[in-house]
């Protein structure tokens, strides 16, 4: 294991929908010693698809995928990769955050 892959893109803004390739895809890569990504400046009212996959020299392993809330207003995220990334994926708003 080198690291970690994390992108996300909205997929719905409001109550409408967002096709893959309509809004861009993020794309973070951190070493396997990183604990957390913060993913700052997200847009209000907008869902994000989230994906964290391992990868080493051999490739890309398979992603966790999960989607963020909606808030009201603009917040982060904190994508934990460590320990049981594979199954689980934790979002923290800015006010659980300490």
């Amino acid at each position: 294991m080198l690291g970690y892959r994390v992108s996300y893109r909205a997929v719905r803004i409001g109550d409408e929908n967002v096709e893959k390739g309509e809004a861009p895809t993020y794309n973070l890569t951190v070493r396997k010693t990183t604990l957390a990504v913060v993913i700052e400046g997200l847009e209000s009212y907008t869902r994000y698809q989230i994906n964290v996959s391992g990868f080493s020299r051999r490739g890309d392993g398979p992603s966790a995928i999960t989607e963020g809330g909606m808030r009201k207003k603009r917040h982060f995220v904190a994508v934990f990769v460590s320990g049981a990334w594979r199954d689980t994926l934790t979002f923290l708003d800015r006010h659980s955050v300490s």
